[in-house]
């Protein structure tokens, strides 16, 4: 996690595509069995500019932090990406793409306040996530990798301040949460393999 978040502006960049296609039209002639009629088509709906600016501006606040964090900023990156939480989105928020990105961006978050010793704000943000997270995604999984990657850290100040009991504890946390992110991502590379992206599991 102290390479810049090249995966992070991926992501970003392929919901921000996904929610740009737009359907061309029917263009095949009238008539005829098995013809399209355009009149009586169905058309979708146009592509929303309001979502496509919110997802713009999240991967514009993303490269800031990548930038902060190069220069081991923690508190001013976590600064950034809190104010893309903030930020009024696109429906009320419910938007499936709104909701991966408010994930992403809690796990950033998490792994900021993680960097700074900050491990009960880490887990309220990574709490935060979960919440946006869609179920047996590849994000609930992330979401759970942060989370074990800070209760690591957890153990190892307790550790050094003496405080054995507290280390176990949270060395138990964090493999847990690994646990739980490994059992999460299989479930969606296997999904994958299987040619069956939707389903979801919890």
């Amino acid at each position: 996690m102290d390479r810049v978040r090249a995966s992070t502006r991926i992501l970003l960049a392929v919901v921000a595509v996904a929610a740009s296609v737009a359907w061309t039209g029917c263009n095949a002639p009238q008539g005829g069995a098995g013809a399209c009629l355009c009149e009586s088509a169905e058309l979708p709906p146009p592509v929303d500019t309001t979502l496509m600016a919110y997802l713009s501006k999240a991967r514009a606040v993303h490269h800031e932090a990548d930038l902060l964090e190069q220069d081991q900023r923690w508190a001013d990156a976590a600064a950034r990406l809190q104010s893309l939480i903030a930020t009024p989105a696109p429906g009320g928020g419910t938007l499936p793409e709104v909701q991966e990105v408010l994930a992403e961006t809690f796990a950033r978050v998490a792994e900021m306040r993680g960097r700074l010793g900050q491990f009960d704000e880490a887990d309220k943000a990574v709490q935060e996530g979960l919440r946006r997270a869609p179920a047996g995604s590849y994000f609930e999984g992330h979401l759970f990798e942060v989370r074990g990657v800070n209760e690591q850290r957890r153990a190892e100040r307790l550790a050094e301040q003496g405080d054995a009991s507290g280390a176990r504890t949270a060395r138990e946390a964090a493999m847990k949460a690994f646990e739980r992110a490994v059992e999460i991502q299989d479930h969606v590379v296997d999904r994958a393999l299987a040619g069956d992206g939707g389903a979801e599991t919890k």
